[in-house]
């Protein structure tokens, strides 16, 4: 499948969606298997029509790393109904290593310097010039030119945000505790934040508990919204 058509088929597949319901993002799963593209370049198709603007996407949660969710714009809408979709910014930085940057920025503090990325993610200098380039472009990091050829990268609050919503910026990950009530075991999902955000039923046994936690990391990703109350 040619560059082109491949992109033309990911907004394809979320136009279907979009029609739908609006607001609803897709989870990857939901999509990827539809489409028939492997999963390492079905991440650098959404990647660059992310920083080209014909999407929306949100990191999954740290517990299920190569899960993410998408949502058609209205530059894709127009795009599709051209029937092509001019990239003009390839990304080169992808999901799981935006959030490893972000987070040393902010543990580092106001700008850092060039060296600490390099020497934190063992990268050239060129490479750290990339991502310089392309936090900027998305708005999540700040650069300013040191003295040649370095520069300083400060996070931004969209960088901050970006960081809270995918996984937290106080570095905690959501987790599954499991515990015993009575007899029984049950597990349940604390956010980032220490919030109990959902329980589990009851199992009879230890193991079949965890079962069920591996269960959820598989299958929430791709699980639907369905609205019972209307």
């Amino acid at each position: 499948m040619k560059e082109n058509e491949a992109y033309l088929e990911i907004l394809k597949k979320l136009k279907e969606h979009y029609d739908k319901d609006a607001l609803y993002y897709v989870p990857i799963h939901s999509i990827d298997k539809e489409l028939g593209i492997k999963k390492e370049r079905l991440r650098t198709l959404v990647e660059n029509l992310e920083m080209n603007r014909f999407i929306y996407k949100q990191e999954g949660a740290p517990i299920a790393p190569e899960t993410y969710l998408l949502k058609i714009r209205h530059k894709g809408i127009d795009a599709l109904e051209r029937g092509e979709v001019t990239i003009t910014r390839e990304c080169k930085l992808h999901g799981p290593e935006k959030m490893k940057i972000l987070e040393i920025l902010m543990n580092e503090g106001f700008y850092v310097p060039e060296k600490t990325i390099t020497d934190s993610l063992n990268i050239s200098h060129e490479k750290a010039r990339i991502i310089a380039d392309e936090l900027e472009y998305c708005g999540l990091a700040k650069r300013v030119e040191a003295m040649y050829p370095n520069f300083t990268l400060a996070i931004t609050d969209a960088g901050m945000e970006y960081l809270k919503g995918n996984k937290g910026a106080s570095g905690k990950h959501p987790k599954f505790e499991i515990y015993k009530h009575g007899k029984e075991y049950r597990f349940r999902l604390i956010a980032p934040n220490g919030v109990e955000i959902a329980k589990s039923q009851a199992y009879d046994s230890k193991a079949n508990c965890i079962k069920g936690v591996e269960s959820v990391k598989r299958n929430a990703g791709s699980a639907d919204t369905v609205d019972l109350t209307e």
